[in-house]
């Protein structure tokens, strides 16, 4: 389950650094940041998910 959690964050955060790439370069529509913030959500989500999995394992 770590594994494919890790996946997660890494996947979500280089979408996020994609799509933000291609819209602070003026393409694509103004409703990719939408799209942006709920990738930047998920990651946020999986990453503190992650955290806490950490922390309870020590």
């Amino acid at each position: 389950m770590r594994g494919m959690l890790n996946l997660k964050i890494i996947w979500s955060a280089f979408a996020v650094i994609g799509m933000g790439v291609t819209l602070l370069s003026g393409q694509g529509p103004k409703l990719g940041w939408v799209l942006v913030a709920i990738f930047v959500g998920f990651n946020i989500l999986w990453a503190s998910y992650r955290w806490r999995l950490r922390r309870n394992a020590s």
